[in-house]
């Protein structure tokens, strides 16, 4: 160490005062550590300030040897009213006269660290879904968390906050996949897939295994998003359109629906000890309970956000707003500086309180304990310091919402001494674990196993075997390769929304598959056809007919362009040719002339190969292309990311197996089956209103492919006999287990999801048509088998009674479906059923009541972490 008396001297003679100010700014200099040299570059642009780095020297709050509970209660004791207020704003600034240093809580992280200066571009949060693969998205979380810590302690060193507290996993339901914001949800359209894949997603994203020697570190705090009935619609055209919802959108649905379909799938995030939730933009009207909730917003919705999401869910950590909610509660006008330049209608939001300062505290009252704003929307908790001056609430729920987020600042390492700070190993993270090799294998990996294959048939003149997929070099041997459509080789069209726009690269098809042919066939021809991207008003084929194999990839996008473009958030230039955020769809037809660029390839090819790869998250309409005997076989890629394009290569050589799983219903006539786009949240069926079901779980008409659907490059059978079943009747309260052999008949290795679905017969009270209770990923042998059991609780098997909605196990039978999809009529599986004899029972009242399966610390824990080593510093 340097003589810090000698350096006082020094700082003294520059006018720099204050003792704890003073050691703290000679130990910096002391120290040889890069993050140091960083944070004496903030402290000379006057960007933070920090404390003594001696622990006999700071107060309670900066030392790491006191109870978080202490240091926060110390720490709340020091600030003033105003400084109190001030922190209850998503970016929390410094408080300079305590050395308290400022923090960010607002970064996106659902697939990589969205908003890094450059980062991993992991597959879509839906593609994500489609692997069916806890362990992966695990693994996927955790490489995340390295990522975003890396990238916030470059940013630090350049200049900017301290903030590891980021967005994800996205829990939302998908109840209509012409919502623009389906490609971001991790489970689609179930709450068992989003309950189990969120669960696995946070425990990767908060995984703590360093240690000090007084707490576990957190490397980030994770932030589920967005409680809780909220799933479109948003609007046709742009953000602030005079027709957009988005702001005000008020979920009608009757208590029953929200508790069956929207609710379970928010309980993964809060079964893996979740940081926090964000709260949504829309209102929650319950038709059967309004004393609950009556178009109240849910960032001002006590019931949602104290009774369920803290009492019900147990939620310990922060409730969160999404940008300018709070403010939406009120009805506020956007400011015109924000940039919405074509913005027809700037006035927006509920009108649920009546002013922004009667907005901020029913947020407060209710339980919204930070404020994130955007869009031009004012904030509204500034407001609190003037509504505790006049008495109209407390200082003391101020001081309830910052002991709710402070601790995550303290569990971080962002409060401690300096010397502390140079010791936790994971601001030894930098550039060099932004995208790291292995990070780029797990992405590559990760979009393969999210692939999903939709057909595969023989062709009638044989460049390969029997089916089209998957291809040889071999028989591509100086052929004519043409990689076809507006997606061919459009980076843009690979991504998908909430990704980092600024990877190392974007793989494309029509690159990668250049890259493979390579000194292999005579030519690999790019042949884009459509102009202006996939709304694809026009298209030119030339010289098509001598193609001997096509790749055509058509679908949608999230067009990124948009933004520069129209000079605005959000938007949708193309209509129907794009899904994203504020931009949903009017139907699910191919757009533009994409159709008839299909049918033209088909026909001037004669008969050979024809391969059709859909870039797609919300449904497509592929009825005919299903049924053309032209288009041998049909891939699903919903925004695989930057690695996009060499895994579609890979699975169309074999290299992968594709196993994924459609997490979304491909209705035949999606108008017929939901009705026009509307708000409606309704899930269960009105037959007076000749409306059908929504997902699989409540519809019961026809559909292109099913929910759980997808094929493989092999077969599979699935056995069982009588005496594998533990019991055929049990009583209320008991488990049961089933066992299912699984054989691959087929000459190549595979993964096979086993799915299982259960159908409650007997039930007094509407229940779903079919529900997923447990899934599996497994990998077997050619010619091989494997054995899956499961156990069946009775938490997975309850209603909800009459009234009160309590959960209830009734006595009657269950048949169960084990197999390859939701639907027994198209995928091979096995059937069961088990009945159910004594008097109904409330699930409380079974041993171990409801089971909140895996919690941290029970023995299901440890086989949702990390598992691997992985590298993860140099």
């Amino acid at each position: 160490r340097l003589n810090c008396s000698a350096v006082l001297a020094g700082f003294a003679a520059i006018s720099i005062h204050g003792p704890a100010l003073e050691w703290w700014l000679c130990e910096m200099v002391a120290q040889p550590s890069w993050v140091v040299v960083g944070l004496t570059a903030l402290i000379t642009a006057g960007a933070i300030v920090t404390g003594s780095v001696r622990d006999g020297d700071s107060p309670p709050w900066r030392n790491p040897a006191v109870p978080t509970a202490a240091r926060v209660d110390d720490l709340l004791r020091l600030l003033t009213t105003a400084e109190k207020v001030s922190m209850l704003q998503a970016a929390q600034p410094a408080v300079s006269r305590l050395g308290l240093p400022s923090y960010s809580f607002a970064r996106e992280c659902e697939r990589g660290d969205t908003s890094g200066r450059t980062g991993t571009a992991f597959p879509s949060g839906l593609a994500l879904g489609s692997t069916f693969d806890p362990l992966l998205i695990n693994e996927v979380a955790f490489a995340t968390a390295i990522e975003v810590r890396a990238n916030v302690n470059v940013d630090v060193a350049a200049g900017g906050p301290f903030g590891s507290s980021c967005f994800g996993p996205v829990s939302n339901l998908v109840k209509d996949s012409r919502w623009g914001r389906t490609n971001e949800m991790i489970g689609g359209e179930d709450p068992t897939l989003s309950r189990i894949l969120a669960r696995a997603f946070a425990w990767g994203l908060q995984a703590r295994p360093a240690r000090n020697a007084t707490f576990d570190l957190r490397m980030v705090s994770s932030i589920a998003k967005h409680l809780n009935a909220y799933a479109g619609p948003e609007g046709y055209g742009y953000t602030f359109d005079k027709t957009t919802r988005r702001f005000n959108v008020n979920a009608h649905l009757t208590e029953r629906e929200y508790r069956e379909f929207f609710l379970p799938a928010f309980r993964g995030s809060a079964e893996a000890n979740i940081s926090g939730f964000m709260c949504s933009y829309s209102a929650i009207t319950l038709t059967d309970h309004l004393d609950r909730s009556n178009n109240t917003p849910a960032c001002a919705n006590p019931y949602l956000l104290e009774s369920i999401t803290r009492g019900e869910l147990g939620l310990h950590g922060y409730i969160l707003s999404d940008a300018g909610a709070a403010a939406f509660t009120a009805e506020v006008e956007i400011s015109p500086s924000a940039g919405h330049w074509h913005a027809t209608n700037r006035t927006f939001g509920h009108g649920f309180a009546n002013s922004p300062a009667d907005a901020a505290i029913k947020c407060i009252e209710a339980g919204l304990d930070l404020e994130l704003t955007c869009c031009g929307a004012p904030e509204v908790y500034p407001t609190l310091v003037q509504s505790i001056v006049s008495g109209k609430i407390s200082v003391e729920l101020v001081d309830r919402a910052l002991r709710r987020t402070l601790p995550f600042r303290f569990e971080l390492g962002a409060m401690d001494p300096l010397d502390v700070q140079a010791r936790n190993p994971y601001n030894r993270l930098d550039a060099r674990n932004v995208s790291a090799p292995w990070m780029l294998g797990l992405a590559r990996r990760a979009a393969e196993r999210a692939i999903v294959l939709l057909k595969n048939t023989p062709i009638a003149r044989a460049v390969v075997d029997a089916t089209v997929l998957p291809l040889s070099e071999g028989n591509l041997k100086d052929k004519v390769v043409c990689v076809i459509g507006p997606n061919a080789n459009d980076t843009v069209a690979q991504m998908g929304g909430y990704v980092n726009q600024h990877p190392l690269y974007v793989s494309t098809p029509f690159a990668a598959m250049a890259t493979r042919l390579t000194n292999v066939a005579r030519e690999v021809r790019l042949l884009v056809g459509c102009s202006n991207y996939t709304a694809c008003p026009h298209f030119d084929l030339p010289s098509i007919a001598e193609c001997e194999l096509s790749v055509v990839v058509l679908g949608l996008t999230n067009d990124a362009r948009s933004k520069e473009e129209n000079g605005d958030a959000c938007g949708c230039p193309y209509g129907d040719a794009i899904e994203g955020e504020c931009c949903d769809r009017q139907d699910v037809q191919l757009p533009g002339k994409q159709a008839e660029l299909l049918d033209t390839v088909v026909s001037a090819t004669a008969g050979r190969p024809v391969i059709l790869v859909s870039i797609n998250a919300g449904m497509l309409d592929l009825t005919a292309a299903k049924a053309n005997p032209g288009v041998h076989a049909i891939l699903n890629a919903a925004y695989l990311g930057m690695e996009s394009g060499i895994a579609l290569v890979n699975t169309l050589f074999g290299d992968a197996n594709p196993a994924g799983r459609l997490p979304l219903t491909y209705y035949a006539n999606i108008s017929a089956a939901l009705g026009k786009l509307g708000d409606s949240y309704a899930m269960h069926p009105d037959i007076a209103a000749g409306v059908g079901g929504k997902t699989y779980r409540y519809f019961q008409g026809d559909v292109i492919w099913p929910f759980g659907f997808g094929l493989s490059y092999t077969s599979f059978a699935y056995q069982t006999t009588i005496d594998k079943i533990t019991r055929k009747k049990i009583g209320p309260c008991d488990n049961f287990t089933l066992s299912v052999v699984v054989q691959n008949t087929g000459e190549i290795t595979g993964d096979e999801v086993v799915q299982l679905y259960l159908s409650l017969r007997n039930a007094t009270v509407i229940v779903p048509v079919r529900q997923l209770v447990s899934f599996q990923r497994l990998r077997v042998e050619a010619h091989s088998e494997a054995t899956v059991t499961f156990t069946v609780v009775p938490d997975d098997r309850f209603v909800l009674s009459a009234g009160d909605y309590n959960a209830m196990i009734e006595p009657g039978l269950i048949d169960v479906f084990i197999g390859g999809s939701s639907d027994p009529s198209v995928s091979p599986g096995v059937h069961f059923q088990i009945e159910v004899v004594g008097d109904p029972i409330e699930v409380a009242s079974c041993p171990g009541g409801r089971s909140f399966h895996g919690t941290p610390g029970s023995p299901d824990a440890a086989r949702w972490m990390p598992t691997e080593t992985f590298p993860v510093w140099p």
